[in-house]
């Protein structure tokens, strides 16, 4: 499937997406189980739930532009040790020393809910874990990219990196969402990619934005804030894991996402705003395996025109 992929990414054209190598690329089209099959080089995440429902596919044709499956976070937490809900990586030892890295993911809050944020309990500061390498948030090491939620400033996103001797934060655009709201985010599916490279002079932090109709485009540049960060750093094993919708083991500063998650992606790249464009419009592409398909039945039909 990983080759398939990768074929597949070469004939429509979005090679400058193969150079990188993938770490992590969940589409979450398993449809029912509690393995997210991953088709980067890391190992499958598992679908886990600790005192509260685990996550839950949303069924076919309900993920990123009505193409597979998603994930729905259906009971926000604020966070508490071992209350959390995720998709858990065992192993983060891949996201360790990166001196450049992609995350991106589609993602989609729950009406019923403020910024993927509870409403009943909406803390200043707040923050919904969309990705995380680390439980502790405040530890000099790792990555914790998500959601904050500010009453001065309304909602952000919320990024810390550390190098295992540093780290520093920000949090980046309060335009969340793309039809140009500042209060609230947008309920349809929004498209988001954080890219570190150590080797920029500034700005080595940079969060974009798009969704399926619209192209990606900056929204934050870090300034500098993470200057001094040489890279990821390496974990304390003892907190060793990768944890997507919530803090790892519901560390106490975090809390899960309420909403659905979809196409996860993780690379040691940091890709540039045309590379980023080329992976959010491959959200509405079908799965290697569906797309031939399609190709062998219009093949077919083209060649039965022509016997004609």
């Amino acid at each position: 499937m990983k080759r398939n992929h990768a074929l597949l990414l070469s004939i429509l054209g979005i090679s400058s997406l193969l150079t990188a190598d993938v770490l992590i690329d969940m589409r979450f089209n398993e449809g029912s189980g509690n393995t997210a099959l991953n088709q980067g080089s890391l190992a499958n995440g598992t679908i886990v739930g600790s005192n509260r429902p685990a996550p839950a596919y949303t069924g076919s044709g309900t993920g990123v532009g009505g193409v597979g499956d998603a994930l729905t976070w259906t009971s926000e937490q604020t966070g508490r040790a071992n209350f959390f809900q995720s998709v858990d990586i065992a192993d983060n030892s891949g996201t360790n020393n990166l001196s450049a890295w992609t995350f991106a993911v589609w993602w989609k809050s729950d009406g019923t809910f403020d910024n993927g944020l509870n409403d009943s309990n909406p803390l200043n500061g707040d923050r919904a874990t969309l990705f995380a390498t680390v439980s502790d948030h405040s530890s000099d090491a790792g990555i914790h990219i998500g959601l904050n939620n500010s009453f001065s400033t309304g909602p952000q996103y919320y990024i810390r990196m550390g190098d295992g001797s540093n780290s520093a934060a920000a949090f980046g655009g309060t335009d969340m969402n793309v039809s140009g709201r500042s209060t609230a985010f947008d309920d349809d599916w929004n498209f988001l990619a954080v890219t570190f490279d150590h080797s920029l002079g500034t700005d080595k932090v940079r969060i974009y934005k798009g969704d399926l109709n619209t192209g990606v485009s900056s929204m934050f540049l870090s300034s500098g804030a993470f200057d001094a960060i040489t890279g990821t750093g390496v974990a304390n094993p003892a907190l060793a894991g990768i944890s997507i919708g919530d803090g790892l083991g519901g560390f106490a500063a975090e809390s899960s996402f309420y909403g659905e998650l979809d196409n996860v992606y993780f690379a040691d790249e940091a890709l540039d705003v045309s590379a980023l464009d080329q992976l959010r419009a491959s959200a509405a592409i079908p799965e290697p395996s569906t797309l031939l398909l399609s190709l062998s039945a219009c093949m077919a039909w083209l060649f039965y025109k022509r016997r004609r």
